[in-house]
């Protein structure tokens, strides 16, 4: 009986598909939306459309535009400038999970960003820059309180 039980577990545990994006294939679709990152004490917002990726750091205010695609689970972009004659899709980062609150790339994460006053909202033209870059700043020193609360917390 003990035998039968383990053999059980076994088959179960083994059979269970692991959520792994290395074995699919992400479109641009997945990852459409505003997202923040927090890495080192550095915060960045993003804001996706289908081949946009819009950067913005609040320590330099600016807003930079690229032209993006995902091949295999890889981002590839290039700087959008109009005096810019290269249009060379170079190497950004490997996805290696992906869902609706959370992207993990190879060199940092990205969460959701659900609130007012985005970047996509600036984008749009819905908000002023002013009004953006308050609410980015105000965003970028909670996350980074939070994050090295975190992290003291799990010392």
């Amino acid at each position: 009986m003990k035998y039968l039980v383990f053999t059980l577990l076994s088959v179960v545990l083994f059979s269970c598909k692991k959520n792994d994006n290395n074995n699919q294939n992400i479109n641009s679709v997945d990852i459409i939306g505003n997202w923040y990152s927090v890495k080192d004490n550095n915060y960045q917002e993003y804001y996706f459309t289908k081949n946009k990726m819009y950067e913005y750091s609040p320590y330099s205010g600016d807003v930079l535009e690229f032209n993006y695609i995902i091949k295999h689970n890889s981002i590839y972009r290039y700087f959008n400038h109009p005096e810019l004659k290269n249009h060379s899709y170079d190497f950004y980062d490997n996805i290696l999970q992906i869902d609706s609150l959370h992207v993990k790339l190879k060199t940092k994460s990205l969460i959701k960003l659900n609130k007012k006053n985005t970047l996509q909202m600036f984008l749009e033209k819905k908000i002023d820059y002013k009004t953006f870059d308050k609410f980015g700043i105000y965003r970028k020193n909670l996350s980074i309180s939070l994050d090295s609360l975190a992290k003291k917390a799990g010392q």
